[in-house]
């Protein structure tokens, strides 16, 4: 059973809610050592074995992006997570870096997220030194917010407020 059924389109994506035939490219996703880079890398064997059993589809707030024309599945996107406010993530299998996608469906996420989120904060994270992130980031107006250490290596939260609010406290 999925978390949702509706789907958001953008001029070249499809963002749904992952499904089995979705499950090879995420797991690729997940150990790709270019992907995961600057995410902590690879996930372990361990992980990866949980993840084969993992029910796709029933975590609110994750999307696979897929290629409309194409019908490939591309990456993820998700909004949420347990950190003190929903947090934007995305994962792209590489030969799609540098086209757009991930603003195009990072814009669609959070347009999302403001209609399903009680909060007037989304934030961002991405490892410091991760600059084409921290550029896109900021193309969608996040700013940063603190720097942290996670994974072995400094980490830039980035905070999206939303527009009209007057923002945190």
């Amino acid at each position: 059973m999925s978390w949702t059924s509706d789907a958001l389109t953008t001029e070249r994506l499809t963002l749904r809610c992952p499904a089995e035939q979705d499950r090879e490219t995420i797991l690729v996703l997940l150990t790709d050592p270019e992907v995961r880079n600057h995410l902590g890398g690879p996930l372990s064997d361990q992980d990866v074995d949980g993840f084969r059993r993992h029910t796709l589809g029933n975590q609110v707030g994750a999307f696979v992006a897929v290629l409309t024309e194409a019908g490939r599945t591309i990456g993820t996107f998700f909004i949420g997570g347990a950190r003190d406010h929903p947090e934007l993530s995305y994962e792209l299998m590489p030969e799609f870096w540098g086209q757009g996608l991930a603003f195009e469906g990072s814009a669609a996420i959070l347009e999302w997220g403001w209609g399903h989120f009680q909060t007037d904060t989304i934030i961002a994270v991405t490892q410091t030194a991760n600059t084409r992130s921290l550029r896109l980031l900021e193309r969608l107006e996040f700013v940063a917010d603190t720097t942290f250490e996670e994974y072995g290596e400094p980490q830039t939260q980035m905070q999206l407020v939303r527009p009209g609010s007057a923002g945190p406290p």
